[in-house]
């Protein structure tokens, strides 16, 4: 029996952030109905903040990505291809893109959303035999500095604590992390151990949740840091609180760093930073007095110096002794559910698995072995391959022909989005692999490939403290979505390496892992799925082959570090203020960030109407005399603009706010953003720290007007508000609906219904004559009903509702910055708001023959008449598609006393909104009035006077209907 068939509880994890919660979930007849938090995982034990509560709404939202779709070009139309030959037309394109421009003329960009399984396929066929090590992924954008800030000090990645050492420190310092919103079950644990007697300090250029929920907001200026960091440090070396036997016995480097700190005087600092020198001093003794944690995330590390921010945290830690000790230790908040598991099978440009490197030749000797990389492969190349920025810039400038996007969205998370919009436009090959379309990225893609989602697939996921948790299936993925490993791996085999990539289930390819990690930090050898599924609170790593189940398993308790000598290391961290500092032109410093409802490019968050309706849009805070200098008041609109771009937001004036510092969330892209507004990422920049390549998200300068004041030189708009001498606008505002249908006629009729005199609604459309009720097609078909019958509106009441329907006018282009709308007739439309109601277009599968003269799509009333008058000699019909279009056709065809057979791909008819049960009761009916059904199976070709089926058989027709 499938997942979806059973009604049940399971256990899985949490799929938003790096805390990695346990969840228990209730399914029933395929619909996720309830999430809650498992009380019996450690992590969380049963809290979780508020987003795992909406996944139902993301898990069932329409726009999921259901069935493999191509085109050649981006100015046509999608086509429904089968899997069979989306794979091999894509093979074939990077075959030949790599023979004719080599191996680092392609590249794949990931997620830390992916599974470990899926992240490792990728690797292994991208790295061990296509030959390229471009491979990086969204996790370069916000853990990359934590990856070198931890290899550098201590020879490898990982993070030394576990989230029970929270439990057990005296002191608390959290530094570019808003923990409150952003990982909030830690922020509960912070809070719990604060109620216990801890001290929390929290350094943030913004009173954010988290700094007031602290005992000391240490208000440090955006980009200073290292300032704060150096000056704690040259307290603790002044004042003789330096842990000489464990710097003596287990460290190098230290007289260097601390040279380096001992410039940087708590004065001083203090002149810099902004935090009070007598703040900086109290923490530093703090720090060295007690057990100590240190946290951070994106504030330390989307930096330009984001690995010597993260070398100067470890540097307190080692100076201290807060490492390897119960409570104590440096510990990177990760963003993302597995970005962890992403960098433990070499998910990053320069890594390969086991956390082993591409310039190593052992390393590569290694995992060639491992992956049986035949003679006649390229093999690993010695070269690190092109981070995310590094990629884009490729990408723009020609060297990079073909990219493969799975489970992330850069159009909105990339810095500097204009110049990642033009990248993916000069592409001649963009394949997106997603659990939704359409996503901003993937409306520029030539492939989109449907990807199974949370709770559709099995595999692990590595959380921040370490800990490797199951994620068991629960339900059928939509459609004909697969696993992403799955689709590397039949990639991979259309590619002519399938031996290496023969697992027959997800627990294959994870041993495949597992034995990779062995003997190395992040050992995983002695775990497997099944061990994990004995495992009800996961397991953390290092878990070597019969290892025990014993926690916490902290990090280099015996001070034996995986360097070459066997000791950490101290760097010297100088400040260096940001890339980009605001000038006469700019003058504000823009730092961005997120919020707690929302998370990442809102492709989950966006499909909850609770979520939304918390964060309804984006906006930018201001602080106060920022705003009364620029003449913006709370709720205006203000446009944020850059040397790269501009975005427009509602401003929010802060009194907590630094003035020359205004923050915007960088969630919101084109698809939930409202209409011309733009994106954050507009703004930011590209510059990357040269040690980690991440780029420097968190500050750049821009300038903040009203909008008012930067439209005053753009020629007029129909919807500007009436100030600074403007003329005022009509008392009517307008609409236009693009769309003539019953989702474009429903808005009409609300609007009319609740402001009838305060909005004139225009409706463009391309069928003749008023909006009809699709539904009731196969009775217009049958002959039951004419078209007047299926009208929704008669004629008179678009006239006398203020409605004009144009019904044989389609819009042709659509002007955001002019509000305007052009139709097929060249008239123009302004509007003040527009609704995009367009549905869709009737689907024509790429099917040999379906453009014969006997073949018929069913979407329009003329297609009804068509298909009646074909009817009239036709004795056999098949339906292509056993949705609810397609079997109202094939209702309409019996009417006509036509004998008719529906073909669905799907094992069942209705398969998107019937379960099996009552499926087969609608076939059973069915058939009596009948109308027989192929099910699972294809049309392979439409021949004269038969359809040919994919598993060979002939069903005679002289009538095709695709519906």
């Amino acid at each position: 029996m499938s997942p979806a068939a059973e009604d049940a509880r399971t256990r899985t994890i949490c799929p938003y952030c790096g805390v990695g919660c346990g969840l228990r979930v209730r399914t029933e007849g395929g619909r996720l109905l309830e999430v809650e938090g498992d009380p019996d995982y450690p992590v969380n034990e049963g809290r979780t903040c508020r987003k795992p509560h909406e996944l139902p709404a993301a898990v069932h939202s329409s726009d999921r990505a259901r069935v493999p779709m191509f085109r050649e070009r981006r100015d046509e139309g999608f086509r429904v291809r089968g899997w069979g030959k989306v794979i091999a037309t894509l093979a074939g394109r990077l075959r030949r893109t790599v023979d004719e421009h080599g191996p680092d003329s392609v590249a794949f960009y990931l997620s830390g959303q992916l599974l470990t399984e899926d992240y490792y396929a990728a690797v292994k066929l991208a790295k061990g035999f296509l030959g390229t090590n471009n491979v990086d992924s969204n996790s370069r954008l916000c853990m990359a500095s934590a990856v070198s800030g931890y290899t550098g000090a201590f020879g490898s990645d990982g993070p030394p604590p576990t989230y029970a050492d929270l439990g057990e420190a005296d002191f608390l310092l959290l530094l570019g992390t808003n923990t409150a919103a952003c990982h909030p079950i830690v922020w509960a644990r912070i809070q719990d151990r604060r109620k216990q007697g801890a001290f929390v300090a929290c350094a943030d250029p913004r009173p954010t949740a988290t700094a007031r929920g602290s005992d000391l907001h240490l208000p440090v200026r955006p980009g200073t840091d290292l300032a704060l960091l150096n000056a704690m440090l040259c307290v603790v070396d002044a004042e003789g609180l330096v842990d000489r036997e464990l710097v003596e016995r287990h460290t190098t480097g230290f007289e260097e760093a601390v040279e380096e700190a001992r410039r940087w005087t708590p004065e001083r600092a203090a002149d810099v930073c902004g935090v009070p020198a007598e703040d900086i001093v109290a923490s530093a003794r703090r720090f060295a007095a007690g057990r100590s944690m240190v946290l951070w995330s994106m504030g330390a590390n989307q930096s330009t110096v984001g690995t010597l921010k993260n070398r100067a945290m470890i540097n307190l830690c080692l100076a201290t002794g807060q490492i390897g000790r119960p409570g104590t230790g440096p510990l990177s908040l990760t963003g993302q559910p597995n970005a962890m598991g992403g960098r433990e099978v070499g998910g990053a440009a320069q890594t390969l698995p086991g956390y082993r490197l591409v310039e190593s030749a052992e390393d590569r000797a290694e995992m060639e072995r491992r992956w049986r990389v035949p003679a006649g492969a390229p093999g690993i190349s010695a070269q690190p391959g092109l981070t995310a920025v590094e990629l884009f810039e490729a990408l723009e400038e020609g060297t990079v022909k073909a990219v493969w996007i799975a489970a992330t969205n850069p159009l909105v998370s990339m810095p500097d989005s204009v110049q990642a919009r033009a990248a993916l436009e000069r592409a001649e090959l963009v394949v997106v692999q997603d659990a939704y379309h359409p996503t901003e990225t993937s409306a520029l893609a030539h492939a989109v490939l449907p990807a199974a989602s949370w709770l559709e697939k099995d595999g692990v996921m590595t959380n921040s403290e370490r800990r490797i948790g199951l994620m068991r299936r629960a339900l059928d993925p939509p459609g004909s979505a697969l696993p992403d490993w799955r689709i590397f791996a039949r990639l991979a085999t259309e590619l002519g390496f399938g031996e290496a990539f023969a697992w027959p289930d997800t627990a294959a390819v994870y041993d495949e892992v597992a034995a990779a990690t062995a003997g190395r930090v992040c050992d995983q050898s002695g775990l497997s799925h099944a061990v994990l599924d004995r495992s009800p609170g996961g397991v953390q790593w290092p878990f070597p082959a019969g290892g025990a189940a014993s926690e916490p398993r902290r990090l280099y308790a015996d001070h034996r570090y995986p360097t070459p000598d066997g000791r950490a290391r101290f760097a010297p961290s100088p400040h260096a203020d940001p890339a980009e500092a605001p000038d006469h032109e700019y003058p504000l410093l823009l730092t961005t960030g997120r919020v707690a409802n929302h998370w990442h490019t809102m492709t989950r968050t966006g499909k909850s109407e609770g979520l939304v309706r918390s964060d309804p849009e984006p906006f930018v805070e201001l602080a106060p005399p920022d705003a009364e200098r620029l003449g913006i008041e709370e709720g205006d609109m203000a446009v944020v603009t850059s040397r790269r771009g501009e975005v427009e937001l509602r401003a929010r004036v802060s009194e907590e706010l630094q003035a020359g510092v205004c923050f915007a969330p960088m969630h919101w892209g084109t698809l939930h953003a409202p209409p011309g507004a733009g994106q954050a990422n507009a703004a930011t920049h590209g510059r990357f720290d040269p040690v980690s390549h991440q780029p420097e998200l968190k500050a750049c300068a821009v300038r903040v007007s009203a909008r008012e004041a930067r439209d005053a030189s753009l020629p007029a708009r129909a919807s500007e508000r009436n100030r600074a001498g403007r003329a005022p606008r009509e008392d009517t505002s307008r609409m236009v609906v693009v769309g003539t249908g019953m989702a474009g006629l429903e808005v009409a009729e609300n609007v009319v219904a609740r402001a009838p005199r305060s909005w004139r609604v225009t409706m463009l459309g391309e069928e003749d004559g008023p909006t009809y009720n699709r539904i009731l097609l196969s009775k217009v078909l049958a002959g039951t009903a004419s078209r007047d019958e299926v009208e929704m509106r008669p004629a008179d009441w678009y006239e006398t509702s203020r409605v004009d329907l144009r019904a044989d006018a389609p819009a042709t282009a659509i002007d955001l910055a002019d509000r305007v709308v052009t139709d097929a007739a060249g008239a123009r439309h302004r509007f003040d708001a527009l609704v995009i109601a367009t549905g869709s277009r009737p689907l024509m599968p790429p099917i040999e023959g379906s453009d014969r003269s006997h073949v018929h799509v069913f979407r329009t009333t003329a297609d009804a008449d068509g298909i009646a008058a074909a009817a009239a000699s036709a004795r056999r019909a098949v339906v292509i598609g056993g949705g609810l279009l397609g079997l109202e056709a094939g209702a309409g065809l019996v009417a006509h006393g036509v004998e008719v057979t529906a073909v669905e791909l799907a094992d069942r008819l209705m398969p998107q909104q019937l379960d099996p049960a009552a499926s087969a009761v609608l076939a059973a009916r069915l058939a009596e009035l009948g109308l027989s059904a192929r099910l699972g199976r294809g049309a392979a070709a439409i021949e004269e006077g038969c359809v040919r089926l994919d598993d060979g058989e002939e069903l005679a027709a002289d009538l095709v209907v695709v519906a």
